[in-house]
């Protein structure tokens, strides 16, 4: 059976119409990976870390505040630093173990753009490497998997992971290692250089 998570944005959106979705996709728990150190000034009332716990567990909605477990203000670690952090891979276990209880999980956050969202580019690249599938809620009909999102950053990467391709190359031609590399793996190293680099420019 598959394990599904979502994600929800809430920028532009009523408390009402993120309950309408909610109900929509079935949705009984919301993981919030912000931090109380989040600019609360910029965030409507009902979103607001105090207030957006208290709403949702009236309705039978757990919230869970994972903020500490993903770090996603520390501005000074590297990707790969950041996931093979302790916290990091604790937040992953606990969405999984939610999961595996039969919860249906939503993360939750709120950006212009999903793409230039810390959630997909950090906590899905982690979910699906546990085989945990994505779909992040575009409406009441649409969404994004997470392939969605790889191919969206393979797009917008293009001319630097060539350019990346072509160093990585010349360095092993000189180092005489020889490249036995399929068209799918040579896709797959693509894509975790394409998470790096949106990483480092949203971080």
């Amino acid at each position: 059976m598959e394990k599904l998570c979502y994600s929800i944005n809430y920028l532009n959106r009523s408390f009402i119409e993120i309950i309408d979705l909610l109900n929509q996709y079935g949705i009984n728990c919301i993981i919030d990976a912000r931090q109380e150190s989040i600019d609360e000034e910029k965030i409507c009332d009902e979103f607001n870390l105090d207030n957006i716990k208290r709403n949702l567990n009236k309705l039978r909605i757990y919230y869970i505040n994972m903020g500490m477990e993903f770090g996603l203000n520390q501005q000074e670690i590297n990707f790969q630093d950041m996931i093979s952090s302790v916290n990091y891979n604790m937040g992953i276990q606990r969405v999984i173990a939610g999961i595996d209880k039969g919860f249906k999980i939503a993360l939750i956050y709120g950006e212009d753009v999903l793409e230039n969202s810390k959630m997909p580019v950090i906590i899905g690249y982690g979910l699906k490497k546990k085989n945990i599938s994505m779909e992040h809620i575009i409406d009441g009909e649409n969404q994004k998997t997470q392939q969605d999102i790889e191919e969206t950053l393979l797009q917008v990467y293009k001319v630097k992971l060539i350019k990346k391709v072509a160093e990585l190359s010349i360095k092993n031609i000189m180092k005489n290692v020889d490249l036995d590399m399929s068209e799918d793996d040579f896709k797959m190293e693509m894509i975790e250089e394409a998470y790096k680099m949106k990483y480092d420019e949203i971080k």
